[in-house]
């Protein structure tokens, strides 16, 4: 096994100069962010100074100007500016402004000798202004224009502009500097970041050759052994590192599964060839000792059932030979059965014609029955009509009395109306003989009339007599005709009641009949069942002894092995 550093340690050192690489870059950033706050810095400073300066310049040229406007002009707004200036302590301020930027001491002394020679300047220009009050101009402007006032003012004038350009000097200096330092740090930061990225690269080549690579190799070798091949081999030394060490546990792991297998595999094919006897010995560890338990499990449990395949052989073998001779003897008896049966079915057959004509002949006695009552009803009918119509005829003839009776009383009263006129015809005389004529015809008339009305009433009385004594004798035969209607009935209902009864038990013997035949043919299955059972029975015998011999093929443990009833 190879010695080699261990990937952690490795990534550590890489990593701890990766820090210290961005420790110093952050740090080489923040001195470069500091250089470019110091050029800033000076940059304002020296625009401030520069500015604080010119403004003090200006403002003691403006205090010139406005002394000279009033030594000329005598206007006292110029004074009153210069005096504004001069008293306002605004000069005071901007050299306090420069004093706390921040001077060397050159521009120190130079802005300070600039600041003496203005205040020595100011006696002589209140001596002018002093003067122009008086109005002496003339003295007053000897004074402003004399020789040693105008040099001074130009030794302060030069005095600022040395000032200046030494300030613009001493920040060009600091900013050279500045940039020179700010160049290092830039060289620095880059050589940083060169070393980052070289260091980079370094890390992922090593992670590539060392973890990605082999790891990627692990990967195909895992999936190889996925797909089933355990014999494979992996293309990465073992090593003390933590890819080194993976590998060898993964070859263990595969030696560890081929073992496991191989032991399986000879288990399983020593169980092929029908020994159980085998004993597994070799120990299987964590997980896979289920895989252990699991092999002896089974091989017991082909032991047992084994042998219980053995004794359930000889139960069958035994049970097949009972049923054979049940089924034999089950056979013959349902042979016999069929015979009773064929017999019973043959006797009620012969009832069953019988039942069939007697059903026959109630039928038509039912029928004749049925017609005879037909034709006593229609009797009874008929003379329930007669009676009806007679019935009539004396509701008829009593209304004809009526009108007899109605055709007298006309008569009567004809005749009484014939007298009137006869009476008054007689007493018309001559004038009346007509009429009296026709009274008398008319009288006749009346007379035969009322006679002709009492025979046909007499005629009417016997002829209702006649039809009351036709309707006793109507009402009597109607009754009689009830009375057969009645028999007649109750002797249809007895022979339809016979004929229900044949019907019944034609239907219950023709029931019998297919019960009988669906004993003879279950009688029949019975026996054609019992010969196959008992050929079943044999087969079944056969195949037990067949059971048995494959059985007796398989080598059980000698402490599963029991004499069986058939050694």
């Amino acid at each position: 096994m190879k010695r080699e550093v261990k990937l952690s340690k490795l990534a550590i050192v890489l990593l701890i100069i990766i820090v210290l690489a961005v420790m110093a870059g952050i740090f080489s950033s923040i001195s470069s962010y500091r250089a470019f706050e110091k050029v800033e810095k000076s940059i304002n400073d020296m625009n401030n100074l520069r500015n604080q300066s010119q403004y003090i310049k200006d403002t003691t040229g403006e205090v010139c100007d406005m002394l000279r406007r009033y030594v000329f002009t005598g206007e006292k707004k110029n004074k009153d500016v210069y005096e504004k200036e001069l008293y306002g302590k605004t000069r005071e301020s901007a050299l306090n402004k420069l004093e706390k930027i921040g001077l060397t001491k050159t521009e120190s002394n130079k802005i300070l000798e600039a600041k003496e020679i203005s205040d020595s300047l100011v006696p002589k220009e209140q001596s002018a202004i002093n003067a122009v009050e008086s109005n002496d101009k003339s003295l007053a402007q000897s004074i402003i224009f004399s020789r040693e006032y105008v040099e001074s003012q130009e030794k302060m004038d030069s005095l600022i502009d040395e000032f200046q350009e030494d300030v613009v000097t001493r920040s060009n200096a600091e900013i050279v500097e500045v940039k020179k330092e700010l160049q290092s740090l830039i060289l620095r930061t880059i050589f940083i970041l060169s070393l980052l990225i070289i260091l980079t690269m370094i890390e992922y080549t090593v992670i590539k050759l060392k973890i990605v690579i082999p790891i990627n190799k692990v990967e195909k070798h895992f999936s190889r052994i996925a797909s089933g091949d355990l014999r494979t081999s992996i293309d990465v030394e073992e090593s003390k590192s933590e890819i080194g060490m993976l590998v060898s546990s993964v070859k263990k792991m595969q030696d560890m599964l081929l073992n496991y297998i191989d032991l399986i595999d000879s288990t399983l094919t020593s169980i092929a060839k029908g020994d159980l006897r085998i004993d597994i010995e070799q120990e299987f560890i964590g997980d896979f000792k289920s895989i252990k338990t699991s092999l002896e499990s089974i091989i017991n449990s082909f032991n047992d059932d084994f042998y219980e395949i053995n004794l359930s052989a000889e139960q069958v073998a035994s049970a097949s030979e009972q049923v054979s001779a049940g089924a034999q003897a089950l056979s013959q008896g349902a042979t016999e059965q069929a015979s009773s049966v064929e017999e019973l079915a043959s006797t009620i057959n012969e009832i069953s014609d019988g039942i069939k004509q007697c059903a026959d002949s109630a039928s038509l006695a039912c029928e004749v029955s049925d017609q005879s009552a037909l034709q006593v009803g229609f009797g009874s009918r008929c003379m329930d009509d007669m009676m009806t119509s007679m019935g009539e005829i004396s509701e008829k003839s009593n209304e004809i009395s009526k009108i007899i009776k109605t055709i007298d009383e006309i008569a009567f009263q004809t005749n009484i109306l014939a007298l009137n006129a006869a009476v008054e015809a007689a007493r018309a005389g001559q004038y009346g003989r007509g009429f009296a004529v026709v009274a008398d015809e008319v009288r006749s008339l009346a007379g035969k009339s009322a006679k002709a009305a009492q025979n046909t009433a007499i005629l009417i009385e016997e002829a209702i007599k006649t039809v009351e004594n036709g309707v006793k004798i109507a009402e009597e035969t109607a009754k009689a005709l009830d009375l057969v209607v009645n028999d007649v009935e109750k002797t249809t209902n007895y022979i339809n009641g016979i004929s229900s009864s044949v019907h019944s038990q034609e239907i219950a013997i023709t029931q019998i009949l297919s019960g009988i035949e669906q004993i003879s043919i279950v009688v029949q299955m019975n026996s054609a069942t019992a010969e196959e059972s008992a050929a079943a029975s044999e087969e079944m015998s056969a195949q037990a002894q067949i059971l048995k011999e494959l059985v007796e093929k398989f080598h059980l443990k000698e402490s599963e092995i029991r004499k069986s009833s058939w050694i």
